[in-house]
């Protein structure tokens, strides 16, 4: 994701393929620790998965229960509720923009002495969550939101287990 949020000639579909999976894989993983046919065990963690929710700070509960909501949304509702916004990159006469999509040379011939702005002009797509009213980047919502999985295992396996 953060590869594609870099490009201005990919369009958001490759970024909005790879959110897709992300989500996809963070409740895979949230839902990873029960086994089939046991019962007693699925009880045990259960109780555990509640108590390691528990403790999340209430900005870490905001993400982590955004990140569910928003993958329900994309999977079985109208998507995901990022906000894409553009990024003008304004790029003067015989000047150059590149990144790894693409390339724009803007020719033409320059009218500075009459006022008129000949630039050409491409942007970049943004991507943004609201939550709890604050619009924050995707990509820095779902490295938080990693992080807590990465948590959430890591205390699995240290307590959960025995």
């Amino acid at each position: 994701m953060r590869d594609q949020e870099q490009r201005a000639f990919a369009g958001t579909e490759p970024f909005d393929h790879y959110l897709s999976a992300f989500l996809s894989a963070g409740m895979s993983l949230r839902g990873a620790f029960h086994v089939k046919q046991d019962r007693a065990r699925n009880e045990t963690v259960k109780k555990w998965k509640a108590n390691w929710e528990a403790q999340l700070t209430p900005e870490q509960r905001c993400v982590y229960d955004f990140l569910q909501e928003d993958r329900n949304s994309e999977v079985h509702d109208t998507g995901s509720r990022r906000i894409v916004e553009s990024k003008e990159i304004k790029v003067p006469v015989g000047g150059t923009y590149s990144d790894k999509s693409g390339t724009l040379k803007a020719m033409g011939s320059p009218t500075v002495l009459l006022g008129i702005d000949t630039s050409s002009a491409t942007s970049i797509p943004e991507y943004f969550f609201e939550i709890g009213g604050v619009k924050r980047r995707v990509t820095e919502v779902c490295a938080e939101y990693f992080n807590l999985l990465e948590q959430m295992v890591a205390h699995y396996k240290a307590n959960a287990s025995n």
